[in-house]
């Protein structure tokens, strides 16, 4: 019977993994208990919905309290962005997954330094940084020739 149930979970687990629909009752109750808000729809979420979630809700089980603390203040910033800025953000994300793994570090590297900074010189470099980004701007049109 331990091997029956061990198979059942393995099975689960990668049809997770590989993108297939999970049913409700295939999902532990650790599980079911973070995702009971989506109860009623999973059936009708996509396959991929439905993965994320279940991936998601794994990885919150697994969180310390001050992880989780953290998630839900990130999560609550998240929501009063305004559409136009959440999109800007998400383009920035993308781009940046796009980023070699060495580049990705560096990126991080960096911003970690910045955070580090005091207040007054993080605010210089956000001034200089405005101020080459309208100067590239204005490079950027194209004078006419005469």
């Amino acid at each position: 019977m331990k091997k029956f149930i061990s198979l059942i979970t393995f099975m689960m687990i990668g049809c997770l993994q590989f993108g297939f629909a999970a049913e409700w009752d295939a999902l532990n109750q650790e599980q079911k208990s973070v995702l009971q808000p989506y109860q009623k729809q999973w059936a009708d979420m996509p396959v991929e919905q439905q993965t994320k979630l279940a991936k998601g809700a794994s990885r919150w089980v697994n969180m310390g309290e001050d992880q989780r603390k953290q998630l839900t203040n990130k999560f609550a910033k998240w929501e009063k962005l305004s559409p136009e800025k959440r999109a800007e953000l998400k383009s920035k994300f993308k781009t940046f997954r796009k980023l070699s793994p060495d580049k990705q570090a560096k990126v991080r590297d960096r911003y970690n330094q910045f955070k580090k900074m005091p207040d007054k010189q993080k605010q210089r470099l956000r001034d200089q940084f405005k101020r080459m980004k309208v100067k590239t701007s204005k490079q950027r049109k194209v004078k006419p020739r005469r």
